[in-house]
């Protein structure tokens, strides 16, 4: 069995929106993504799919509302796609990610 432990690349600052690099997940089942909010942001944080790393669409069920400051966590089943990347889309507010972790687990 193939397992990962990685730390998200995504900007820090969420005062406006913030998109992670994109990760392989070619050969993942399934995965889950953590963050840590500071501050008192307000917005979405979802996960995105692509198989060419270039053209991104949400995977539906995989997202997260945020209205306050705390740690949130998205887990994703079947994982059919090699890529996937976090938005965090922001509607007010204002704070900081102190920590964006992804789990995988595959073949």
């Amino acid at each position: 069995m193939r397992v990962f432990n990685d730390t998200i690349t995504i900007g820090t600052d969420l005062a406006s929106n913030q998109t992670s690099d994109a990760y392989s997940v070619e050969h993942i089942a399934n995965f889950a993504v953590q963050f840590a909010l500071t501050g008192s942001p307000s917005g979405t944080i979802k996960v995105q799919a692509s198989l060419d790393a270039e053209s991104w669409s949400d995977v539906p069920s995989a997202s997260t509302s945020v209205a306050a400051s705390g740690v949130f966590f998205i887990n994703v089943v079947d994982a059919g796609y090699n890529y996937m990347r976090v938005v965090y889309e922001r509607t007010t507010g204002t704070g900081t990610i102190t920590k964006a972790l992804i789990n995988g687990k595959g073949f």
